[in-house]
């Protein structure tokens, strides 16, 4: 009986935080406080040396868009905060700021990992708001509860100023696109809110449109039954196609679909409706898509420029055991090697080959030139605009760059997270040993080849756009008041 009793004893003890010196010895999941319990600093520092370690083994051009001092400062002060016990959400802080020394926004932590921790007895109120004239002001919420175009004053008892701040803190940021920054940090928002209040019913004071002051209590689901999360777009639709004479709209929320062939088939029969009605206009709208495949990228490109024009891009691969070679199943291999077998020494996978068979550490450059085509040789040759905002990142902000260098029309809306001069990817994710966090780093940066200077600043927008709050109270999109001519 002793025994038993004993083994009961162990048991509980095994699914108990173990605290030391007032500070959590390590990091129960199902049961952790994410913005009040205490991690010991030995926990925080052990993770942080091992990022800090895969950064340097794992990134193509840690200093591209920095230098080494400002990388070697920020872990300093990193190392520095983390000598003292943390919550995982200022941890998280920390990290993500440590990583924006970078300015890589596929180098990054998502806060939206940690409404992982403690989910069975969390609940979760979807929430998006948008900062105007430095209000906040909501824009979707869980089943309207709230009036679109209200503007928030009160979320429970949170300190919205502060949640602000911290919003930007924890958004990415790429090359020196600080205004998408904010635009991202507007969407973390909500998501930082719920991962400080998980409780079921929330006491929300708003504006409404007729200038009242209202309180009211809503109740918000289980986590589990939000995973669909409103707050960005449905990925199973990546494509959304419309047409009238006046002008066609391709919207494309993203480029990492769920079957690359669908994704392509979407687009061919789009552009061979709008090629035969002829539009005044077409309208590519890739607000809020933060991209995906280059290749999906390139293949949007195809059927707005000839297939006899010459396209070429430089990949800088550093090889590791996070590239995408190493990703690479045994049956993949297979393949590469059998494709190189008939093209070796010729082509840019012949390069990459080389690349492979090269020693871990080794940084190369990749010379990848191609003509882009589609499958019927379709070509769209009259007016063209894109329409992006601070949410436009990665492939879409690489085609925003492609559509402003050949001059192919006019780019509308706001700044977008990515520059000119392309932007890193093929992140591989990590999960920290202790505190069991994932962050992503990226393996390849992707740069046109025409550009012999680095470009810092995001891309500009030849028209300027942005809601208004009498856009979002009468649910209006202003890009879509564009004239047609």
């Amino acid at each position: 009986m002793k025994n038993y009793r004993l083994i009961f004893f162990l048991l509980i003890l095994l699914k108990t935080p173990v605290y030391s010196q007032g500070c959590l010895s390590y990091v129960p999941r199902q049961n952790i406080d994410v913005t009040s319990d205490l991690i010991c600093p030995d926990l925080l520092l052990e993770d942080l040396q091992y990022l800090h370690e895969r950064l340097l083994s794992a990134h193509p051009n840690l200093f591209l868009y920095s230098s080494p001092q400002l990388f070697d400062a920020a872990y300093s002060e990193a190392v520095l905060l983390c000598s003292k016990p943390q919550t995982l959400y200022s941890f998280t802080i920390i990290i993500n700021q440590f990583l924006s020394s970078v300015k890589d926004s596929h180098t990054a932590i998502n806060c939206m990992e940690l409404l992982q921790f403690n989910r069975r007895q969390r609940y979760y109120f979807p929430l998006t708001l948008k900062t105007i004239a430095s209000k906040l002001y909501v824009t979707k919420n869980y089943k309207d509860l709230l009036p679109v175009g209200a503007e928030l004053l009160e979320f429970d008892n949170i300190n919205l100023k502060q949640c602000v701040a911290e919003s930007e803190l924890l958004s990415p940021i790429e090359a020196n696109a600080v205004s998408a920054q904010k635009e991202v940090a507007d969407v973390l928002l909500g998501r930082i809110l719920n991962i400080k209040s998980p409780i079921e019913s929330h006491l929300i004071t708003y504006v409404n449109a007729k200038n009242d002051t209202i309180q009211m209590q809503v109740k918000s689901p289980k986590y589990k039954r939000t995973n669909g999360d409103v707050e960005w777009p449905n990925v199973q639709k990546s494509i959304d196609f419309t047409i009238n004479n006046e002008r066609a709209i391709v919207s494309i929320s993203t480029f990492f679909p769920l079957f690359e062939h669908s994704f392509k088939r979407k687009l061919d029969r789009a552009f061979a409706e709008i090629i035969l009605q002829k539009p005044k206009v077409l309208l590519i709208d890739l607000r809020s898509n933060s991209g995906g495949f280059i290749l999906l990228q390139e293949y949007l490109s195809s059927f707005l420029t000839s297939q006899s024009n010459t396209y070429a891009t430089n990949y800088i691969y550093k090889r590791s055991p996070y590239d995408r070679f190493s990703e690479f199943s045994f049956f993949q291999k297979q393949m590469f090697k059998k494709i190189v077998k008939h093209q070796y020494p010729n082509g840019a996978i012949s390069k990459e080959y080389d690349f492979y068979n090269s020693p871990m550490g080794s940084i190369d450059t990749v010379l990848d030139q191609k003509h882009y085509k589609n499958k019927y040789g379709l070509l769209y040759e009259g007016p063209c605009n894109v329409l992006i905002n601070g949410l436009t990142m990665s492939a879409a902000s690489n085609f925003t760059s492609w559509f402003k260098q050949n001059n192919r029309g006019l780019v509308i809306g706001t700044p977008c997270m990515g520059s000119m001069t392309y932007t890193c990817g093929n992140p591989a994710s990590f999960i920290l040993r202790n505190t069991y966090l994932p962050v992503s780093i990226s393996t390849v940066k992707f740069t046109p080849q025409q550009f012999s200077t680095l470009e810092l600043e995001a891309i500009q927008p030849d028209v300027f756009i942005s809601t208004s709050v009498k856009d979002l109270q009468n649910k209006v999109d202003p890009f879509l008041k564009i004239k047609s001519e």
